[in-house]
């Protein structure tokens, strides 16, 4: 693994022998923030990506469809695990987040159908 670091330092040294100073707060490769790690307001945040989505959801669902779901980020893939009201909902909040810039798939992990009555009561789905 050492051997190909060098080889790989090394071939960049020949291609740009006196590469340009580093923006601050970027990696010297990158000449813009990539599309993932945009944040909220234009910033570089490493988990900009989920942050958008998240923020579109709210403004697009309201807050309350998607209290009871978790958003995560891996790269350009969002990752969303909890619970929904119903397939359509679940459809609807897949397609309003693959709208956000950056994205390149979403992935659900556990995602539950409660129907609205049972969490606004407070009961637990699995006892029911």
């Amino acid at each position: 693994m050492g051997a190909l670091n060098q080889i790989s330092f090394f071939t960049h040294r020949l291609s740009s022998p006196n590469p340009p100073p580093a923006p601050q707060g970027q990696a010297r490769w990158f000449k813009s923030i990539p599309p993932e790690r945009v944040g909220l307001g234009g910033e570089y945040d490493h988990y900009g990506l989920k942050k958008r989505v998240e923020c579109h959801l709210r403004n697009c669902l309201g807050a309350n469809a998607i209290a009871d779901l978790t958003i995560l980020q891996r790269g350009r893939v969002i990752i969303l695990h909890g619970r929904v009201t119903s397939p359509t909902q679940l459809q609807q909040i897949v397609q309003i987040a693959l709208m956000v810039e950056g994205i390149a798939q979403v992935e659900l992990c556990g995602i539950e159908y409660v129907p609205t009555g049972l969490v606004s009561m407070g009961i637990n789905p699995a006892f029911a």
